[in-house]
């Protein structure tokens, strides 16, 4: 997995978790799944795993075991889900 893919992967990550903010603030309306989705999330869940992705983004710079790190943010994302389904 190179550099630029996981580039792209936290860009669409970090669009979903926007568009669940945007959802749970009322800025949005979306697909009735996005819509359960973030139904299941608090805002303060959405915002915390926007801030390990941001994390995650900035230590791409010191050589950080890529796949590792973006399979952490979707377990916690999972995580997060799961406890509230």
């Amino acid at each position: 997995q190179n550099r630029e893919t996981t580039e792209q992967a936290l860009e669409w990550i970090g669009l979903w978790l926007r568009e669940l903010l945007a959802i749970k603030l009322k800025a949005s309306s979306s697909s009735p799944e996005f819509i359960r989705i973030a139904s299941l999330l608090s805002v303060e869940e959405i915002i915390a795993n926007a801030g390990l992705l941001h994390w995650i983004w900035k230590a791409l710079a010191r050589n950080l075991n890529r796949q590792l790190a973006l399979e952490v943010l979707l377990m916690q994302i999972q995580n997060a889900i799961s406890r509230e389904s």
